[in-house]
């Protein structure tokens, strides 16, 4: 045991420098993925500030997060992993290859694959939605009234025009609500609806795409009243974003199983701004521990 970590204490610094230069990898397609890990632990070497120096420490790395040349990752014993890229077939690994340095020549790849697919790819992994995930809502004026949870749909959300009901939801509080929705422009009111507890469905026929709306929640025995808009988008942009959704798949291995393929097109929608999307399409597909707090 003393023998290995003397061996990894000497070479580490070979092993890592070229990743220490590697820098940002923004705008690559140069880049593998963690398609499965099995029996235990998979760990990366990163350096960390230390006061004034800088140290080599371990991270554990978990399913499905990128990871770009020059990596160096220890894999614990007993443990097998699969690393897989943009059009190519999974690498398999085990403890007798630590420590491995991720290197695109270990990977065949189909470079008639779009460079495209791939950085789209690479969106839906940063993006990717755990099991246990939360709605990563970007930085936002709060919606009025709205000050210590977010209404759903989030406060500004931008909507895909699929022709499916929207969804308004707020938490349990016991009590009992009026919901009203017109357009932001026109000032029409399309919806009204008393006595609701948490929520509900308003079918999309009274909706336009490319329009934007603006929602009220009112109390009906406080009289209290929060707001918050969103927006439709306009069917063009529609059908592009869906159907870039879908042709990600095109690059992942066959192995990946059909709840990840699900997870990574919402993964991409959020990535794209689409939250509320993000979760209904997972929602819709019953998908495990979804309920917003």
């Amino acid at each position: 045991m003393k023998r290995r970590k003397w061996i990894i204490a000497v070479f580490c610094p070979i092993f890592f420098y070229p990743y220490l230069l590697w820098g940002g990898q923004a705008e690559s397609d140069d880049y593998v993925f963690v398609l499965r890990i099995e029996g235990g632990k998979l760990y990366k070497f990163i350096e960390k500030d230390n006061r004034e120096k800088k140290e080599l420490v371990k991270e554990e790395v978990q399913r499905m997060e990128i990871l770009y040349p020059n990596t160096v990752l220890f894999i614990d014993e007993g443990v097998s992993v699969s690393l897989a890229c943009a059009g190519c077939s999974p690498l398999n690994l085990s403890h007798k290859d630590n420590p491995y340095a991720v290197k695109m020549a270990d990977f065949t790849r189909d470079r008639s694959k779009a460079r495209t697919l791939a950085l789209s790819l690479r969106d839906a992994l940063l993006y990717f939605i755990y099991p246990d995930s939360k709605p990563r809502l970007p930085i936002q004026v709060k919606a009025r009234g709205w000050p210590f949870f977010a209404p759903w749909p989030p406060e500004g959300a931008r909507i895909l025009s699929l022709g499916e009901p929207i969804s308004f939801r707020w938490p349990t509080t016991g009590g009992s609500f009026s919901l009203e929705i017109w357009e932001a422009d026109t000032k029409n009111v399309i919806f009204q609806k008393n006595n609701i507890s948490q929520g509900t469905d308003v079918p999309f026929v009274r909706f336009k795409p490319g329009k934007k709306y603006e929602w009220a929640l009112t109390d009906e025995i406080t009289n209290h009243q929060d707001q918050a808009s969103f927006e439709l988008i306009a069917e063009s942009e529609t059908i592009q974003v869906s159907q870039k959704s879908k042709e990600i798949l095109e690059v992942l291995p066959r192995e990946i199983d059909e709840e990840t393929r699900f997870r990574l097109r919402a993964g991409y929608l959020h990535s794209q701004g689409f939250t509320y999307d993000a979760w209904r399409l997972l929602e819709m597909k019953s998908l495990p521990h979804l309920l917003r707090d």
